[in-house]
């Protein structure tokens, strides 16, 4: 009876003593990821910040929103991803509806909107692509069974669906039927891992392009229309101390009315800039939850002249905010290396075709 006695006060102790360091550990995850606050603190420079959405109304809020789309009228669609719906609202931020459960939009990573109101939403989470009507009524249900097929982010341009997977492009109709298969997954130029961010739109001299967040690969590359890669910015992690890149994590995505570039840096709480050439403008932002900060920012969407929506994902919101570009903070270099460079901080490197 002792000696049972005994090994129970053991086991007690023991356990004790793991929660003692489980508690003391999730305090210094809690005090290493938590947003600083900046109640008496400016807003970052060249941020402007006009309104911050937490949710549908007092009490209702958003669930780590990842994405946003923009409808030809200017309303905001921003993918509660946390809570397995859509909610809009109009160009001031002005709630109008939500639609969307965990049967019919679970998990919405991404989504875009067409000019007739049809809506292109993925599930990263169950390997889908949901196309609805206006009114939010599930039309068409598309399963994706390969690994390197599951979507993430989806865009529309003349007529046509484009959606990047964990490791390709794919080209559709407007009712989702694939017809091109772009790209592979992988390290190596001209293939992809987990893009996050996609648009089409002029590059150099060409008219037409796909310009890709290439998010596990840390660059954004740009592919011609047929598939072929074209030019790029960056280059994959070497390890995990690595110094030597262009981005902390770029993920969503857009193009603003000069054919400028903005990515959302996630892992740096900031949107990088770069003009159609591949020059760096710069970037904006900064850590922390007061409005006009960021925290592990996910996607950005071009509104109108200088404003942009952005879902500020574990702030849980998404904002709305005009940026100024003569008031972006210069990023330093990567430190170059003698042979050959991925990256030029000058302009997009080309693949030489």
């Amino acid at each position: 009876m002792a000696s049972d006695n005994k090994n129970l006060y053991r086991r007690i102790r023991t356990v004790t003593v793991l929660g003692v360091l489980l508690i003391a550990l999730l305090l210094l995850l809690q005090k290493e990821t938590k947003p600083l606050s900046e109640v008496d603190v400016e807003t970052p420079a060249g941020i402007t910040h006009i309104r911050s959405i937490y949710g549908v109304k007092a009490g209702d809020n958003f669930d780590k929103p990842e994405s946003v789309g923009i409808d030809k009228d200017g309303n905001l669609y921003v993918a509660d991803t946390g809570n397995h719906r859509i909610a809009v609202f109009d160009k001031s931020g002005e709630y109008i509806r939500h639609f969307g459960d965990r049967k019919t939009v679970p998990y919405p990573l991404s989504i875009a909107i067409s000019k007739s109101g049809r809506m292109y939403v993925t599930s990263l989470m169950m390997q889908r692509l949901t196309i609805l009507d206006k009114n939010g009524k599930v039309k068409k249900k598309m399963q994706f069974k390969k690994k390197d097929e599951i979507p993430l982010r989806v865009t529309l341009h003349k007529g046509k669906m484009y959606m990047t997977t964990v490791g390709k492009i794919m080209i559709g109709d407007m009712d989702g039927n694939i017809e091109k298969r772009l790209a592979k997954e992988g390290r190596a130029l001209g293939m992809l891992e987990y893009p996050n961010g996609i648009a089409v739109t002029k590059v150099g001299k060409l008219k037409e392009a796909i310009v890709i967040s290439d998010s596990n690969n840390n660059r954004i590359q740009v592919f011609r229309m047929n598939g072929k890669p074209y030019a790029y910015l960056g280059r994959p992690p070497k390890s995990l101390k690595d110094k030597g890149l262009l981005f902390g994590l770029p993920t969503g995505l857009t193009i603003d009315q000069e054919g400028r570039v903005f990515v959302m840096d996630s892992l740096n709480h900031t949107v990088r800039i770069f003009n159609n050439a591949g020059d760096d403008l710069g970037e904006l932002g900064k850590q922390g939850s007061s409005d006009g900060f960021f925290f592990y920012p996910t996607d950005i969407q071009h509104m109108s002249g200088k404003r942009f929506v952005i879902t500020d994902k574990w702030n849980d919101r998404a904002q709305i905010v005009d940026l100024t570009l003569s008031e972006t903070k210069k990023v330093k270099a990567p430190p170059k290396k003698k042979k050959f460079i991925w990256w030029n901080p000058l302009s997009w490197r080309n693949y030489g075709n």
